[in-house]
């Protein structure tokens, strides 16, 4: 009985990290990915149009322009088919960790310390930045328990991308 929790423990934990890479931006088709949906290692998808995902492991935004065919793999993503990605880095500071993002129900973290909030003010997007940076920068506040801070990138990022259904749950 022991070696079969054991077993299951290994398994559960094995599975638990194989989001390598979360959408930042998606404007055209992309299989049923979505805007701050979480890609699984291993996955393909054949891209109509565009798309900019950040890899978990490294920080790093791939960008791609459809027709394509992409093999995520496990630390960065693969063409099988199509234009090269350009790559780009985030904000070191923005460290965002897989589990997604999910709507809360209600604010948890009230009190920011000064050492935080002076890395939130020097990550916080510059004006004209890009959906990806701001959606990973909301998604980064999110998982800080920021929930207020995020709600306002989330209503300006659902204007911008109005058939987001997850950019409009957030925003509500």
């Amino acid at each position: 009985m022991r070696l079969a929790l054991g077993l299951v423990s290994i398994l559960v934990s094995l599975g638990a990290h194989s989001q390598v890479a979360l959408v930042t931006d998606l404007s055209g088709k992309a299989g049923s990915l979505a805007i701050l949906a979480e890609i699984e290692r291993d996955t393909q998808v054949r891209l109509e149009g565009e798309l900019a995902v950040l890899y978990y492991a490294s920080g790093d935004e791939y960008r791609f322009r459809g027709p394509a065919l992409i093999a995520f793999e496990h630390t960065a993503p693969r063409v099988l088919q199509g234009a090269p990605p350009k790559i780009a880095q985030q904000a070191k500071q923005v460290v965002l960790k897989p589990g997604g993002v999910v709507p809360a129900t209600f604010v948890m973290r009230t009190n920011v310390s000064k050492e935080l909030r002076a890395k939130i003010e020097a990550a916080r997007p510059k004006p004209g930045a890009s959906v990806s940076e701001r959606v990973a920068f909301a998604a980064w506040l999110e998982q800080l328990e920021l929930r207020d801070e995020a709600k306002a990138y989330w209503k300006a990022l659902a204007a911008e991308r109005p058939d987001s259904a997850k950019l409009k749950d957030l925003s509500r």
